[in-house]
């Protein structure tokens, strides 16, 4: 069972959560029936990767290797807010990125937004208490598929249920290896839904 909860932590690492919403929204949500072409949607999901996985992962195996954090998942609290402040730089290049590319939706920049408001949030709970990333990360990619939903008048419950199913696996997962405690990845979903999902009702009045 070790193994199974290893395994969803790394395919739900933090790190790949926004190329997971990117993917969602080109692909697997009624805007896959628009007519955005082939080089529109790798522009976005490149730019995505390289801004929110590539340059904060590389920053992670940096500090890994100068001796600065102890693993990959950064378990010990007190060293994680560099990584943060590494990761929260390059979350606003994404926004800015975004913002220049991203003309088929606004709603997609102010969901980013959000999530760099719950980033910001993770990191100063952080220093007072231990708080999930990875439920974080899960949350706001729930949070806005509801949100979408809500702006766009589309039915939530399949995406909603699925997110929960997947959300619940990486709540069990990090609970499971001892990462984290039920309170703390509970603190984290609810901090990753409602600075996701918030902008987008905002966004609709």
């Amino acid at each position: 069972m070790k193994s199974v909860a290893t395994i969803i932590s790394y395919i739900f690492q933090p790190l790949l959560i926004p190329l997971y919403g990117m993917l969602l929204f080109f692909y697997l949500s009624p805007f896959a029936l628009l007519p955005v072409s082939v080089a529109y949607k790798l522009l976005a999901l490149g730019g995505t990767f390289f801004f929110t996985a590539l340059i904060p992962g590389l920053s992670v195996l940096y500090m890994m290797k100068t001796g600065q954090i102890s693993d990959i998942f950064i378990s010990n609290r007190r060293q994680r807010t560099l990584p943060y402040v590494y990761t929260l730089i390059s979350y606003l290049f994404w926004i800015y990125f975004l913002w220049k590319t991203m003309l088929l939706s606004t709603l997609l920049v102010v969901v980013a937004a959000g999530a760099v408001v719950g980033l910001i949030l993770v990191m100063f709970i952080n220093t007072k208490w231990k708080i999930s990333a990875h439920l974080t990360g899960m949350g706001s990619l729930l949070g806005a598929s509801l949100g979408f939903s809500y702006v766009f008048f589309l039915n939530p419950l399949p995406y909603f249920l699925i997110l929960l199913l997947l959300s619940l696996s990486v709540m069990w997962s990090r609970i499971y290896l001892n990462a984290h405690t039920p309170m703390q990845v509970i603190g984290g979903f609810y901090v990753g839904m409602f600075t996701t999902f918030l902008p987008c009702i905002f966004f609709a009045f």
